[in-house]
């Protein structure tokens, strides 16, 4: 093989990976994955598996002090919304939830306290139900949050928006 196909090689060998790493880090565009619900800035949406057996729930505090989930799925004060709630096997959208606010860039600053919430089992005994919590702002993916929960709550995290 000659210095030039080595080269081309090698520019083939880099482009394939770049490809083969797309969506794994903060800042990517987001690819037309299978996010239900509506955009926002920011955007909160909960995917997770075992919604038969499980509920699961997203909860997001906004920096004026209310908090979005299911049991207040709209405020007036921040304009955060929760559109798309699954509640044990009832979940039209699938294994989904989904909190955003206005893409205008009319959403409270400061800072944002998100979590997921075990709230109970739907058939038996508890069992545990895997999850991933993108924090989504726009197009962009800010943060990918993964974990696994039988009880409880996850890790609260904390996002600030400007």
């Amino acid at each position: 093989m000659n210095f030039q196909n080595k080269i081309i090689a090698g520019f083939l060998v880099l482009l394939l990976l770049s490809l083969n790493s797309c969506c794994k880090n903060h800042g990517d565009i987001l690819p037309d994955l299978d996010f239900v619900g509506n955009p926002g800035n920011p955007r909160f949406n909960l995917q997770f598996d075992n919604e038969i057996n499980v509920d699961l729930d997203l909860y997001v505090r906004t920096p004026l002090g209310d908090v979005i989930s299911y049991q207040n799925t709209y405020s007036s004060l921040s304009e955060g919304q929760l559109d798309i709630d699954c509640l044990c096997s009832n979940c039209p959208n699938g294994p989904n939830e989904n909190i955003f606010f206005p893409l205008d860039g009319s959403s409270p600053k400061g800072i944002y306290e998100y979590w997921v919430d075990f709230y109970g089992d739907c058939n038996g005994p508890e069992v545990e139900s895997n999850f991933t919590l993108r924090l989504i702002k726009i197009n962009t993916i800010l943060r990918t949050h993964e974990g696994k929960l039988s009880s409880g709550i996850s890790e609260i995290w904390k996002y600030e928006h400007d």
